[in-house]
């Protein structure tokens, strides 16, 4: 028999969790939800799953860093043991500028106890047990407002923001002890101050702490003795054996205090009942997190947690505990070894009684009334005594507990069936002998077994296969179902003969070592790697919710063995002792986790700036660096973010940097938020906004200035048409030549000012490439213009050249969405074929434009040049939506005027062969059916056929 004191279960993070050392001084919540850790060794931030550790190497004066104090601006400031200040910005250390002027007012190496900054932006410093009160405003001038300390005058400074100071101090002599063995406490305050007579008296070099709580009561301890003041009065005092170091309160656990000691609890006042944990520690610091959680530093043990959730720690810190049982009220577990013990509750602690050993490798535990069955081996109970006896059962590998009054146990070779410790069946005399992991009682006198090989019915004598894979446990819900546990392979529910996998569970493992159904009708499921509470939201369809636990919520052990229920607390067994916890604590977290930006790099350089960043064209790959902050769900934070200026949706990640690309101009804002694996979601949070220069090809003012000397080079080559055929025009077709070139001008703007609402197309959608490679088509196509505006005839030859060069354009405008094929009859030499230039392009700009481009599938035009009697026949053919779907479509969006591309050709025609042209084209519509599918036109240009 031993006795255990019931402990909490904290966690511990030292050097081989990343801590530079194992003397730590103190701890601080950040608000951007950092952890900082002031060590012997340099200064620390944790972000729940790892620490970051800064020395002189990285800017501190010295790397014993004392204290820890966030100001307004969110700057962490570090006290440092030789003397002086540094602070971090958010970006690195830097040092206090003023350190110089702090030096000269405090003796002894410059040891600083505690700062704060006041609202003008002044720091305030006290001394180490100085007596000591210095105030450096912002332009470095220094007041000394208490020096000198004298025995008996204690202060409490507490400023606009709430924050607070306090030391001993010399009396003026508006202040007076009336009483030699008495103290005075000064309460200095913005709007005034008062004093408070204490009636036992202190050193003048006592250091002191103060904490203001929630129902505006102050504890303040000087040196080892703690009060409670509230509105003046002393409310309450507690004498400690050493001097108190640390002070913090929460609203679930009361009142924590550190002492060389340990750490004392205080759950109802400090004149109530207290407990003290960790004891031989050296704790010398507490403080809580966000999320409720308590940290506690220590000077020679490195940091303790302890997570919101409180799991009591029952017996066998470190010692694996293989099953557990509730067993006359009282909870009995045996071990690996195979022994049985039952836990009693005293005064003094938790009772362990020892009460069978040697009962076999890691014993089965079942309760039937007063017996115990423990493996091979049975318990009775007698009064305040036990006895056991050994059974005739082979190694038993399960028990289960009957509606029926029977005891199944499984074993090596089957199973046997139990009434009052007498065996009334055994599977193997039936010719069932496996090894039986599981086992439940149905109803009708049939059993459930799960073994290694598969999980059994048992109907009758018969034994019916219902799967293959091997079984773990068999738990029992209400209304005849029951949950298989499966070793690697999932979990499964048998209701009404129909055996069901259930996915989407997302337990902390698939390997399954336990499960129990609670009085909340929750199931747990305890695996190799934590446990897990699954929630029934509704029945059909069945939805469920899972919340996973382990170490990070204050598990002992990721190996969960055995669970059972006593008094609506889950008592679990672990491979690192028994724990315990009230089922409506285990509470879902429902605090929202921190997030912080930790770095922007552009083109992969870190930017240190915390202005609103302008970048030129060249620099538009930016990655966006930051950390979720949860201390009891590190491992489950997924992330959520968009690039205003670019993201439409939200994305989402697990990884902890988003990297964008070759992002256009324009101005951005990268927008995050973070949740919990609880679903749990932060506030979304903002980047520094950043702008991207417009490159000068993607300026508006470059393309107007293209745009504008296109259009002087239209003028320029229209007036040079003009010019050549005035100055050429000497013949009796002297006016006809000119009204011929006169409709070739026409025409030619014509296309030209389509060509250029194209350019001016692409340059509104900031498609650059592809306007530099029409501008390129453009030019030649331009060349062909004008070499060919002072012939009246071409060659075939050149004509298809700059329909070449035309189609590439239109090509380019239309993405690939129609192709072109051109074929020319072999009777045909093009290079000796003369006809009039630019007669063809009109009609191929026509099926383009008006046929194909509203075409919603794949295109076709197709080119095809023969001969025709005395004429060259050119056909164009498209496979477009056809001439009376294309006049509605013109009708709709209000075009005025009519195309007069066919009509200029019609007329250059009758003037350039005025005796040999009757009809010149021919227009066909093409049909499947009743349905449109494209349009013909012919076009009969005479020839020469000598020549």
């Amino acid at each position: 028999m031993f006795l255990h004191a019931q402990s909490l279960v904290f966690r511990q993070l030292d050097v081989e969790n990343g801590l530079p050392c194992q003397e730590t001084y103190e701890t601080l919540q950040a608000s951007d939800g950092f952890l900082w850790i002031a060590t012997d060794r340099g200064v620390c931030r944790y972000n729940g799953r790892g620490f970051q550790c800064f020395s002189v190497e990285d800017g501190l004066l010295d790397n014993a860093v004392l204290g820890l104090y966030e100001d307004r601006g969110g700057n962490i400031w570090f006290p440092l043991a030789l003397g002086g200040l540094n602070y971090w910005d958010g970006q690195s250390i830097k040092e206090y500028k003023y350190n110089d002027t702090l030096l000269k007012f405090i003796p002894n190496s410059g040891s600083i106890d505690r700062i704060v900054f006041d609202e003008k932006g002044s720091l305030w410093v006290v001394g180490f047990k100085e007596g000591i009160l210095l105030e450096i405003d912002k332009y470095g001038e220094s007041i000394p407002h208490v020096t000198a300390g004298l025995r008996g005058y204690f202060y409490i400074w507490e400023f606009a923001n709430e924050d607070l100071l306090s030391g001993p101090f010399y009396a003026p002599s508006d202040y007076s002890i009336s009483k030699a063995d008495s103290s005075i406490l000064v309460f200095k305050r913005p709007m005034g101050s008062d004093t408070l007579q204490l009636p036992f008296l202190f050193s003048g070099s006592a250091r002191t702490e103060v904490l203001k709580q929630s129902d505006s009561s102050y504890l303040i301890a000087i040196d080892s003795i703690l009060l409670q003041i509230k509105h003046g009065e002393l409310k309450a005092r507690h004498d400690f054996k050493r001097a108190v170091v640390g002070i913090e309160a929460t609203s679930q656990d009361g009142i924590w205090i550190t002492t060389e000691e340990g750490l004392f609890n205080f759950k109802e006042g400090l004149e109530g009942n207290y407990t003290i944990y960790l004891s031989g520690n050296n704790p010398c610091f507490v403080a809580k997190d966000f999320e409720g959680g308590l940290w506690v530093n220590s000077l020679s043990a490195g940091l303790f947690y302890l997570p919101p959730l409180r799991w009591q720690e029952l017996a066998l810190n470190n010692s694996a505990v293989s099953k557990l049982a509730l067993f006359a009220n009282e909870i009995a577990f045996s071990d690996f070894k195979g022994s049985i013990s039952l836990l009693k509750q005293t005064k003094n602690g938790v009772q362990v009684d020892t009460i069978l050993k040697n009962a076999g490798y890691s014993p089965i535990l079942c309760v039937d009334g007063d017996t115990l069955y423990a493996g091979s081996n049975l318990v009775m109970r007698r009064e305040q005594d036990c006895q056991s006896k050994k059974t005739d059962l082979q190694r038993v590998l399960s028990y289960s507990k009957g509606r029926s009054g029977k005891v199944y146990a499984g074993t090596i070779t089957g199973y046997v069936e139990l009434l009052q410790a007498e065996e009334v069946y055994s599977s193997a005399d039936h010719g069932f002998s496996q090894r039986v992991t599981a086992i439940a009682e149905m109803a009708n006198a049939e059993v459930l077994i799960g073994t290694g090989k598969g999980l059994y019915r048992k109907v009758g004598q018969s034994f019916l296969k219902i799967s293959d894979f091997a079984v773990v446990d068999i738990v029992q819900a209400p209304k005849e179902t029951y949950w298989i546990l499966s070793d690697g392979q999932g979990t499964y529910r048998y209701q009404n003969g129909e055996l069901e996998l259930i996915e989407h569970l997302n337990l902390t493992s698939n390997l399954s070592t336990c499960g129990f159904w609670d009085s909340q009708g929750n199931l747990w499921i305890g695996t190799t790697k934590g446990l897990n509470r699954v929630e029934f939201l509704s029945e059909k369809p069945l939805r469920t919710r899972s919340t996973q636990f382990d170490i990070s919520d204050g598990l002992p052990s990721n190996q969960i063995n055995s669970l059972i229920e006593k008094n609506k607390a889950l008592v679990i067994g672990t491979n690192k002792g028994i724990v315990r916890i009230n089922l409506d604590q285990l509470d879902r977290n429902r605090t929202p986790p921190k997030l912080a930006f930790t770095g922007i790099r552009i083109n992969n350089q870190i930017q240190n700036e915390q202005a609103p960043i302008k970048l030129s064209p060249s620099e538009n790959e930016l990655t966006f660096e930051f950390e979720g902050i949860s201390f009891r769900d590190a491992r489950e934070l997924s992330y959520k973010y968009k690039l205003e200026g670019q993201d439409e949706l939200w994305q989402s990640t697990d990884q902890n940097k988003v990297n964008y690309t070759n992002l256009k101009a324009g101005n951005y804002t990268f927008l995050l938020s973070v949740k919990n694996g609880d679903g749990q979601w932060s506030e979304v949070i903002e980047s520094q906004s950043f702008s991207i220069k417009q490159s000068l090809f993607g300026s508006l003012w470059f393309w107007l200035g293209v745009w504008l000397l296109f259009a002087a080079l239209v003028v320029f080559i229209s007036f040079k048409i003009v010019f050549y055929v005035k100055r050429n025009e000497a013949n009796k077709r002297e006016l006809l030549i000119a009204e011929q070139v006169a409709l070739k001008a026409q025409m030619k703007p014509h296309f030209i000012f389509n060509a250029l609402n194209a350019i001016q197309l692409f340059i509104a959608r900031n498609q650059k490439k592809e306007a530099n490679d029409y501008l390129s088509n453009f030019s030649q196509l331009m060349r062909s213009i004008l070499d060919g505006s002072s012939k009246g005839l071409i060659s075939l030859s050149e004509e298809l050249a700059m329909l070449e060069n035309y189609l590439k354009l239109e090509m380019l405008r239309l993405k690939d969405k129609v192709t072109y094929d051109i074929q020319v009859g072999k009777e045909i030499c093009a290079e000796r074929v003369l006809i009039p230039p630019m007669l063809i392009q009109p009609i191929l700009e026509n099926a383009l434009w008006h046929g194909l481009s509203s075409k919603e599938t794949a295109g076709l035009l197709q080119l095809r040049i023969g001969l025709r009697e005395s004429n060259l026949q050119i056909e164009v053919e498209d496979n477009g939506i056809g001439r009376e779907m294309a006049a509605k479509q013109k009708a709709d969006n209000r075009r005025k005027g009519e195309s007069i591309g066919l009509q200029n050709i019609i007329d250059r025609l009758k003037i350039a062969y005025p005796k040999r042209v009757d009809q010149p084209v021919t227009i066909i519509d093409l049909f499947d059916g009743l349905k449109p599918m494209g349009t013909r036109v012919i076009l009969l240009i005479p020839i020469d056929l000598n020549t």
